[in-house]
C-alpha cells in the first residue's frame, strides 16, 4: 500500500491523490496543512522538501515524478510479466 503525505492546496499534491484515485491503487494519505512549523517537521522525518511525499511498504517513492516513474515501471512489470521484486529493487535506484 501507498502512504502519501499530501499538502494543503498543492498543486501536484491533488495530481498524485487523482493518479492513485483514478488508477485504483490502494492508498492512504495524511493531509498536511500550510503551516511551515509543520511542513517542516514532514521534511525533517521523510527526508524530503517537496511535496507530496509518498511511499511504499516504507520504500521512498519519492514526489509526484517519481510516482509517475513508479507508474511506467508497474507498467513494464505487466508488459514483460516481471517479477515484482523489480520494482522494488528499481525504487532503490
Amino acid at each position: 500500500m501507498i502512504l502519501a503525505y499530501l499538502l494543503d492546496n498543492c498543486y501536484y499534491s491533488q495530481k498524485a491523490f487523482h493518479l492513485l484515485k483514478n488508477n485504483h491503487i490502494p492508498f492512504q494519505y495524511i493531509q498536511v496543512p500550510q503551516d511551515e512549523k509543520i511542513k517542516s517537521k514532514f521534511k525533517k522525518k521523510n527526508k524530503m522538501n517537496t511535496f507530496p511525499q509518498l511511499f511504499l511498504n516504507t520504500k521512498k517513492i519519492g514526489g509526484y515524478d517519481d510516482l509517475i516513474k513508479y507508474f511506467e515501471i508497474i507498467d513494464q512489470i505487466k508488459v514483460k510479466k516481471l517479477n515484482k521484486d523489480v520494482l522494488l529493487y528499481m525504487l532503490q535506484k
